[in-house]
């Protein structure tokens, strides 16, 4: 327990008495418990106890030697026993807080931090103990007021400016977080925690790249499944799943019982189109933790690649048992619906799936898609011009909107939404699908020269050998005599 040893290693030796015996007794106990040896120190401090068996420090460091060799009752005792001895002891509170922490009892921890800070108002080691236990709380507000009193005190605290990055990161400032990691990293290269933090901060930048560098880095130092994870994240951001699934194997080889490793690994097979073994990896996630609601989604999303749409609905329907307000299990539920007919489901589901997010832009092409299929034409427009608001340069939805003009029978309207959205396609297959719709609608309008020209265009862009055979079965048609 490595801050408790440092806690004792700031006990000054002017607590001890003035006899040279007992001083010498206690510097040997000191010695031994740093090299590891804590019979010897134990014995040692017991002779001490002897010649004074009130001194707080004695019965402090004794608790020191049983929180190493976790004997937290013990170490309780022990720590109790100083401060009965001393009620002012700032050290013996900040070590029982400590073992408090890491029996999970961290309102008392917290309680005894405070209680060591009006002992000892500059305490690093309770400020910054106080600062950790109050960010993993969520109480970063009042972690930062300790942790820059930490920084105010000593600026060279490394680990309590590596503490401020890490809360500037889930308080979504990576900038900040950034330049805080990068203060340890000038003065001590080789910090792991502030080379992990570096990536989690151009992570949460898009900088998936020196994300990259900065885990790889660190992992070169300490290779642990947190980083291997983080790391695979960021590939598979930057497109790069072969290599991403190295990541997570190592992670889960590292630690079997982690359920975000298989969750990781269930996201790279997804990737890779690896349908099946990705519902085994999310199937492995939801054994190990069947209270996250991103695990079943997730296997509901690969088990419905695989056409299985029933198993894939009683995921989606235990995502929205634990949130009801999940808009995409919502709308993955409602195409389960819809793709079985049962179109009034699907309504429902994805009309309920924009009043939880407004912006999630499938559910409103979803939804003006089921309308469209059912004539209701102006609603399916209606629905389109709202997604249009709300994300103006989607393609899916310059494209609904173009279909939708299309069935009203307007077909300028409809070609300037193709127009539109072919200039927002990204990929040969995308430009070479909108011109398809664009020769369509030429060709249902009655001009099949415009039809013949945009389908041969299209053909000589497109990749998809399903959508080559499409274009090729245009051009035949139109070319026949």
């Amino acid at each position: 327990m490595k801050t408790i040893a440092s806690i004792f290693l700031l006990i000054s030796l002017c607590t001890i008495a003035s006899a040279d015996s007992l001083e010498e007794l206690f510097e040997r106990a000191e010695t031994a418990i740093r090299s590891g040896d804590t019979t010897e120190a134990m014995e040692l401090l017991d002779k001490a106890e002897e010649l004074d068996p009130k001194n707080p420090a004695i019965s402090n460091n004794k608790g020191v030697i049983h929180a190493k060799n976790r004997d937290w009752d013990a170490a309780l005792e022990s720590f109790n026993r100083a401060l009965e001895f001393d009620p002012a002891y700032a050290e013996a509170y900040t070590n029982r807080g400590m073992v408090y922490q890491e029996q999970g009892d961290f309102s008392q921890a917290l309680l005894d931090y405070s209680r060591a800070l009006v002992c000892d108002p500059q305490n690093i080691t309770a400020l910054y103990n106080r600062a950790s236990l109050k960010s993993r709380q969520n109480q970063n507000k009042e972690a930062l007021e300790d942790i820059n009193q930490v920084l105010r005190i000593d600026p060279r605290q490394k680990k309590a400016r590596v503490l401020l990055g890490k809360i500037h990161i889930v308080s979504g400032l990576p900038d900040k977080a950034l330049k805080e990691f990068q203060t340890v990293l000038t003065g001590d290269p080789e910090q792991v925690e502030a080379l992990a933090g570096s990536g989690d901060a151009h992570f949460l930048s898009s900088r998936f790249s020196e994300a990259v560098t900065y885990y790889s880095e660190a992992l070169k130092r300490q290779p642990t499944p947190l980083l291997y994870m983080n790391r695979c994240s960021a590939l598979l951001k930057l497109n790069d799943p072969d290599k991403a699934l190295e990541d997570c194997t190592e992670s889960v080889r590292l630690d079997p019982n982690n359920p975000e490793g298989f969750y990781n690994l269930g996201n790279c097979m997804q990737a890779l189109n690896r349908h099946t073994e990705a519902v085994e990896a999310f199937s492995k996630a939801i054994e190990i933790n069947e209270q996250t609601p991103r695990y079943f989604y997730n296997r509901g999303v690969s088990l419905s690649k695989l056409g299985e749409s029933e198993k894939a609905g009683r995921d989606f329907d235990q995502v929205l048992h634990m949130n009801p307000k999940h808009a995409e299990a919502l709308t993955n539920r409602g195409v389960i619906y819809w793709m079985s007919g049962d179109t009034q489901s699907a309504t429902q589901d994805f009309t309920k799936a924009i009043e939880h997010d407004s912006k999630h832009v499938l559910a409103y092409v979803n939804l003006a898609s089921v309308y469209l299929k059912d004539n209701q034409v102006d609603e399916s427009i209606a629905v389109l011009e709202r997604a249009l608001k709300v994300a103006p340069k989607d393609r899916e939805v310059l494209l609904s909107l173009g279909h939708a003009w299309m069935e009203k029978g307007k077909l300028d309207k409809a070609l300037s939404f193709y127009k539109k959205a072919f200039e927002r396609s990204s990929t040969p297959d995308q430009k070479a699908g909108t011109l398809l719709f664009t020769g369509q609608a030429f060709e249902r309008s009655g001009n099949p020269s415009k039809a013949l020209s945009n389908y041969t265009t299209a053909l000589e862009s497109a990749e998809d050998p399903a959508l080559k055979t499409t274009l090729t079965k245009k051009i035949d048609a139109l070319q026949k005599p």
